[in-house]
């Protein structure tokens, strides 16, 4: 059964899964990870450039916003509102969260 995506303008026609519950999270985690260990060998290698490309790639990488929204929302912690006062505790707000374009 495959995902249903939603695409819009506002998100520069990518697609995005709908359903909080649907997510492959070991595919999220594989993907963040990737990137982090792309990251340590351009260091290690010391290619700062490639070093500074891939940090910017993480942080923007619709990966890992859903993987910081879910460590923020399904840990210790879960209930204590963010800077905003808002919480995000079922999962359409965890997705609205994840949409906001950057």
């Amino acid at each position: 059964m495959g995902l249903a995506y939603h695409t819009s303008n506002a998100l520069q026609g990518k697609k995005y899964p709908i359903a909080w519950r649907e997510i492959d999270w070991a595919k999220v985690k594989q993907n963040v990870r990737e990137i982090q260990i792309r990251i340590a060998k351009a260091a290690t290698d010391g290619r700062w450039r490639d070093v500074r490309n891939l940090q910017r790639l993480l942080a923007r990488s619709y990966s890992a916003r859903l993987l910081a929204v879910r460590h923020v929302t399904e840990k210790r912690g879960k209930r204590t509102p963010g800077v905003d006062n808002e919480l995000w505790s079922t999962p359409a707000d965890k997705m609205k969260a994840d949409l906001y374009p950057i």
